[in-house]
């Protein structure tokens, strides 16, 4: 029997390319970030101020999906706002789910020239200079801070938390990698609360046709091209260049000083090694 699912991660950790990719199956459908996307609701969801989101989640995308089922297609989005409510959306769809991850040194890096060269609406309380390009200087002059639904969106330290205190003093990238961490943490911890074999990992970094085989196995999509995954994963969908924009200027991980690893290491180094990127941690400790 098949089941609809959702592709979900941290934003720019390669979920749309993803998404691109499942959505070329014969028998399936992959939408991308589909409205809404109840990106206010969920930040509000993971600070505990909505404590039932069954009806919520039913009223707009229970009934998405089931508006757009098709006899002999299986359904499936991509959003990365869902991750308070995988576990409701799971009670109510029996679906399944594709968590995407990255390392998250190349997550910041992506972040802070996304914010720079496309959006410029990634954490926009951090005070530290940037330098915006005339694109990303039009979107977010036309876009006030209290409709930007997007930036909402993001995790914020709550109160007697570490990072509370002294959040409107940190740099975006030291945001960025706050980001990074607790939302994958808020991913892991919904979906290790699901049944056995509800949902898969597909880390971009090493991904190929063969990832992409396996989990259109999982998903029960059939038709994948090989020979187009791999063209589709070397397009990299999504990257700034792709969509016609300067590639940014944010150094690599490897060429960050000190204070850089530092602060990453504090912030984002148990999320590194619950994900699996211990061993490069270390190699950048031990530089």
């Amino acid at each position: 029997m098949s089941k609809p699912y959702f592709v979900i991660g941290c934003g720019r950790s390669g979920t749309t390319a993803v998404c691109s990719i499942l959505d070329t199956a014969k028998n399936g459908i992959c939408n991308n970030e589909p409205f809404p996307n109840l990106a206010r609701e969920s930040r509000k969801m993971m600070e505990g101020r909505l404590t039932d989101p069954s009806e919520l989640v039913e009223s707009t995308i229970v009934a998405r999906v089931r508006k757009n089922e098709k006899e002999g297609m299986i359904y499936g989005e991509k959003n990365i706002t869902f991750a308070p409510f995988v576990r409701t959306l799971h009670e109510l769809l029996d679906c399944r789910f594709v968590f995407v991850k990255r390392d998250g040194r190349d997550v910041v890096r992506s972040l802070i020239n996304w914010h720079e060269q496309k959006f410029a609406n990634i954490y926009r309380e951090a005070v530290d200079p940037v330098r915006l390009s005339a694109e990303a200087r039009r979107y977010i002059g036309g876009l006030p801070i209290d409709l930007d639904d997007s930036d909402y969106a993001r995790p914020r330290p709550l109160a007697g938390s570490p990072l509370h205190d002294t959040w409107l003093n940190l740099t975006r990238f030291e945001m960025c990698s706050y980001y990074w961490a607790t939302i994958n943490g808020v991913f892991l911890d919904e979906l290790n609360m699901l049944p056995h074999g509800s949902w898969i990992t597909v880390d971009v970094d090493g991904a190929d046709s063969e990832t992409f085989t396996q989990a259109a196995e999982f998903l029960g999509l059939n038709n994948l091209d090989n020979y187009s995954v791999n063209k589709m994963l070397n397009q990299k969908i999504n990257s700034l260049s792709d969509r016609g924009s300067s590639p940014g200027t944010f150094s690599l991980w490897r060429d960050w000083d000190a204070w850089h690893h530092d602060r990453f290491n504090t912030i984002a180094g148990p999320m590194m090694r619950k994900l699996g990127y211990s061993p490069h941690l270390l190699e950048c400790v031990q530089a």
